[in-house]
């Protein structure tokens, strides 16, 4: 028994693991980093515009320089502009205030209307809106293409955040919350699938996952707040009372020149909340602008406030305040495997033919707790995709490993 428990150990040893994050005072909510370096014009799909021209999509790549940090959590952001405008390097100023506290951060391109010789109508704004949502789901395929291809930019592929603003914001919270499970109308199920599926066909690599930990959704909105269910990603948001042009609650925008259904933010966050979904919501009460809070760049304390709050949050995701720094890690008290997993585990150790377990989200709420032999599989399929952390206790040892559920 001794050898073949030596065998499943060094077997499970050998598997990937999660390297030791950073969860200091200061990383992820400071600006420590002066010098950024980035990386320019990255392919990550092609596909054709409503005209039916080519499109090669391009994001950029920024990090913070002379970091030591092996694995560091991504932010991946959309510009704005209606679908009718904009460019990815609209976002650089935001890329590089989230790079400067320790993410690697990225900017990317998605298909835009550009056929003007014909007023869009609601399906064809569908068509839009689906068209960049494959777009993004494929570049965030990409990002764990390039961690498997030697990791050069040395990014943690279970901690990617999506997030935009306005038409970018819009396009992140589908990516989100709009999911196969979830009830559309016959004629955004009609479009869903000319678009190949949600998962679009923007790229080929769908041996990579584009899920993602959480959303920094900036003025933007959902077509049915309904979407989001328990188990998604955590949100956080800004928006304005009065937004003309996106919905703060429950209303129709007409940016695109005909009349769509939104749920913004405001009808977005009751919905997380009573899902149990981690979420903040920052209100710009009476103000009637869209966007106006980034109008006037990182001059006003209202830009500071939501670049602070937006990081922090993200914090709360990476390093949860339920759990120190010092007790999130790998240990040799005993293996996880497989990590990433579907929803089972098993643990091995040589200290112990038994120990207990907990399973805590990453708001700290005990999912499944008890007691198991040494190799024995817990199955918990029940959970869904997420960051989880097992707490384990082998004779009077306790430390807690993080654990990641991808369905």
């Amino acid at each position: 028994m001794k050898s073949s428990l030596l065998t499943v150990f060094l077997f499970a040893a050998s598997l990937p693991m999660f390297a030791q994050t950073d969860c200091g005072e200061t990383r992820y909510t400071t600006r420590l980093f002066t010098e950024i370096d980035s990386v320019k014009n990255v392919t990550y799909g092609s596909n054709t515009s409503q005209l039916g021209l080519p499109k090669t999509l391009k994001m950029d790549v920024y990090m913070p320089a002379n970091d030591a940090l092996e694995e560091r959590p991504v932010v991946l952001l959309a510009f704005g502009g209606s679908f009718v405008v904009g460019n990815r390097a609209d976002m650089r100023p935001l890329c590089m205030e989230y790079a400067s506290r320790g993410f690697v951060t990225v900017t990317i391109d998605y298909r835009l209307y550009d056929n003007f010789f014909q007023q869009p109508d609601t399906i064809v704004a569908y068509d839009i809106v689906t068209e960049a949502v494959g777009d993004m789901r494929a570049a965030i395929r990409k990002v764990r293409e390039i961690a498997k291809d030697g990791n050069p930019y040395a990014i943690d592929t279970n901690m990617i955040f999506i997030g935009g603003i306005s038409a970018g914001g819009i396009v992140a919270d589908h990516v989100a919350y709009l999911d196969e499970n979830d009830a559309v109308s016959p004629a955004l199920d009609s479009i869903i699938a000319s678009n190949e599926g949600l998962d679009g066909n923007s790229s080929d690599n769908f041996q990579f996952s584009s899920k993602v930990s959480g959303v920094l959704n900036f003025s933007g909105a959902l077509n049915r707040a309904y979407w989001i269910n328990a188990g998604e990603p955590p949100l956080f948001s800004v928006h304005e009372e009065f937004d003309p042009t996106v919905p703060y609650g429950i209303g129709i925008t007409t940016s695109l020149g005909t009349p769509v259904d939104l749920s913004g933010s405001g009808a977005m966050h009751p919905i997380a909340e009573e899902a149990g979904i981690k979420n903040e919501l920052i209100t710009i009460e009476g103000s009637n602008q869209h966007v106006g809070y980034f109008a006037t760049g990182n001059q006003t304390e209202i830009y500071a406030t939501i670049i602070e709050s937006s990081a922090a949050f993200l914090k709360e995701i990476i390093c949860p305040s339920s759990l120190t720094a010092a007790e999130i890690e790998t240990t040799d008290l005993a293996t996880l495997f497989p990590n990433p997993s579907t929803g089972s585990f098993r643990f091995s150790s040589l200290k112990s033919q038994s120990y207990t377990y907990t399973i805590l989200d990453q708001l700290g709420k005990i999912h499944a707790s008890g007691t198991a032999r040494n190799e024995q599989e817990i199955n918990l399929n029940h959970l869904s995709t997420g960051v989880y952390f097992v707490q384990l206790k082998v004779e009077n040892e306790i430390k807690t490993l993080k654990w990641v559920v991808q369905k």
